[in-house]
Formats: structure tokens, sequence, C-alpha cells
């Protein structure tokens, strides 16, 4: 079945997980994207692997695009890349580009991208303007200056990194929500349009409800996490975390905070007039909340993980297990995965998550091809733009591209 995209051809040019990660997307909604990449493949092909062979990672999140194998700087292949810009409607590049002069992309040829209704998008650290325009970043200096780190750790006490790589996951958000923007304005008025991508405010743009919060202290209301909350480590039960919580505004939570102790046993806590009415806000999250911690432990020792979700939720609460990733993806899938249809096999034996939008079939693919050989689809995509046999082996020969042996 067809995606929303079928038809729209991408070229990526990037060498980056949120290049990747962009075009996976494009790609997930019916795209047929077209991935340059160096003749000794692309950098996110060694991530996790010794070899060239696409690993674990690149298995994913290259999957579903056609490989072609080019040097992007030869004079040989300029012909070629000229043409391959003209054919398509969208456009990726990313910082990996900074520095090098590619005639016709979209860093140096904008008004190119208007005129022809192509979207290009670029990716970089910290945009195009700005003290830090010029700078090149990882995961770890993007989340260290957008306070994301600061938003982890405790007090007084050092930073902590988010384990996820937050910066290259938003920033493809954030590309990808801006691509499909620009391809609708460009339904309306015919026009291309340049999308930037900074992953610096990518990630400045995930922290905004808790900014919020802060630019005011007078009218701090207290959202449901913010950056002086400890770090959370759940309740341990008999045989794993959880986490749990009551619904609503403190007299809502009462009736089940007084369930709760009755159940576990804690029922001298209630002969406290206020812990009776004011407990609830004792479990949970917070600082508070580590106060009552060791006690509902204790009475929770011999409670299994599963028994307690269900006690939190015949009471009126919410519950959790903290689950590992054999628990959710190995053997036998996690019930709320296996009904989510997150989880799809790719061509090969692999399996990817796929992008929660995409599982309604009515959008999605029913088939997620594996990630293709470096230069796989040279010799078939340099046809589909009018080159010869004889012009794509002269390529060949002349160290401009690469076919598949």
């Amino acid at each position: 079945m067809s995606g929303v995209l079928d038809g729209t051809r991408v070229l990526d040019l990037t060498a980056t997980i949120t290049g990747a990660l962009t075009s996976l997307q494009l790609a997930d909604a019916g795209a047929d994207v077209i991935k340059l990449e160096p003749i000794a493949g692309d950098p996110v092909r060694q991530f996790g692997t010794a070899s060239n062979e696409a690993g674990p990672l690149a298995q994913v999140i290259l999957r579903g695009k056609r490989s072609v194998a080019i040097d992007l700087t030869s004079v040989a292949s300029s012909e070629a890349v000229s043409r391959l810009l003209a054919d398509a409607d969208i456009v990726l590049e990313d910082y990996s580009l900074r520095g090098e002069e590619i005639p016709g992309t979209i860093r140096h040829d904008t008004a190119r991208t208007y005129a022809s209704g192509v979207i290009g998008c670029s990716l970089t650290a910290f945009g195009d303007e700005g003290p830090y325009s010029d700078y090149l970043a990882t995961e770890l200096e993007l989340q260290g200056m957008t306070a994301h780190m600061w938003f982890l750790g405790q007090q007084g006490e050092p930073p902590v990194r988010c384990g996820a790589d937050i910066a290259e996951f938003a920033g493809a958000q954030h590309a990808f929500l801006g691509i499909v923007s620009a391809l609708w304005h460009r339904e309306e008025s015919g026009l291309g349009q340049r999308v930037s991508v900074a992953l610096c405010e990518a990630l400045l743009s995930l922290g905004s409800h808790w900014m919020a919060d802060f630019s005011d202290p007078d009218e701090y209301t207290g959202g449901l996490t913010h950056p002086f909350e400890i770090p959370e480590t759940g309740y341990r039960t008999k045989d794993k975390q959880v986490m749990f919580g009551f619904f609503g505004r403190r007299p809502q939570k009462t009736e089940p905070w007084q369930e709760l102790c009755k159940a576990l046993g804690l029922e001298d806590l209630l002969k406290d007039p206020w812990l009776a009415e004011h407990g609830a806000g004792l479990v949970g999250v917070g600082q508070d909340a580590q106060e009552t911690k060791p006690l509902l432990e204790q009475a929770m020792v011999n409670w299994t993980s599963d028994d307690f979700v269900q006690l939190i939720t015949d009471i009126g609460g919410r519950a959790a297990p903290f689950l590992s990733y054999d628990e959710l993806y190995g053997d036998q899938l996690h019930p709320e995965v296996a009904a989510s249809c997150a989880l799809v096999e790719i061509q090969g034996g692999a399996s990817a998550i796929v992008p929660a939008w995409a599982h309604d079939a009515e959008i999605g693919r029913q088939e997620h091809s594996m990630a293709p050989d470096i230069g796989q689809h040279t010799a078939e995509v340099l046809h589909a733009i009018g080159l010869s046999d004889f012009e794509i082996k002269q390529l060949e020969a002349q160290g401009a591209i690469l076919l598949p042996a």
C-alpha cells in the first residue's frame, strides 16, 4: 500500500543520525528516499560494527531507502549530482557538508530552491546565524548547554546526561514537521522552501514547559516535573521497580491513599489525622516522597509488580513497572507492544519500531525493506536521470561512483 508521500523523491545528502532519522520518517510515509553516501559508505553504517556492513543501528535507520555511492566532491560526478538535485522534491543536508562547496546544494543556492519548488532542509548544530553558527557539537555539548543535564541532575550535584540521543531525535522530528509543512505550502503556492533546523533549538523547545514555569517564580505553579525534582527510581517490589501515583487534586487522592495503606498493612499511618488526609502527597515523585518511600517499600517487599500495579489500578490510581528491553521485545512481546503494532519485521529478519503516526494502514507502508548495501542502487538511479551504461562505467572507472559487485 502506498504512503501519503508516494511519488515524492528525497535526496539525502546527510551523514548523521539526525539526517538518517529525518529521511527514515519520509520513507515510512511513502517517499522515495535516495541516500547519497560516500564510496566508503555512510558513517552511520559503522556505528556498532567493525565493518562497512550495516550493523543493527544502520539496519534500522537506513531501511526503506535506495543507496547511491558517489563522491560528491569529484569533478567527474558533478553533472550527475546536478541532475539528481534537479530531479528531487526534497533535499536534505547537514553540518557534515560544512565547508564543502557542492554545486547546487541548498546551502549555497537558496534562490534555486524557491524557484524550482524544491524543499530544502538544512540540519545544523546551532543554526545559520548567531555566535555559534560555525561551531559543531555532539549530543553531550548540546544537552549540556540547553540545561537538559541540569534538568536531570540534583542541586549541588554534577549534571547528568540523558541516556537517549534526544538532540538527534528532536532535530529529526522538527525537520520532518518542517518539511511536511513546506510541502503543504508548495501545494498552495508552487514555491519551494528552505527549512532550517538547529539541534540546539530543538532541544530548547523540549524544555519549553518548565522554562515557562520558571520564567516567573512568583507565579510558579509546579509542573509535573521540573529541574529541582530528584532523579526518580520508582518503588521496589518483590521482582522489579514500579512507579505509581494518584489522579486529581488532594481531596480526590485521599481515599485511594487510605485504601493503599490498608492494603499494605500500614493502617497505623492513618491514625495521624494529617497523614490520613494529606499522605497522598508523599508518594510518587518529589523530595517529600522520599521520606515515606522506605515505609512503603518495606510493606511492598512481598508484592509482585503485577499485583501491586493491579492494586493501584483498582483503587483509582495509575502505576506501571519499569521494563527492560527483553520484557518489551523478547521472544514474548509485551502485550502493549503487540497491540500497538509498533514493532515491524524488516525484510532480512531484522525488526524496527515505526513512527506512531504510521500505524494506521491507510497511511503506513505494509513492507519495510532492509537497509541497502553500499551503492546497491547506483546504476538504477543514474539510469533514471538519463545517464547511459557507458557514462556510468566511465564514472566508475574514474572512482566517482561505486557499483555493486
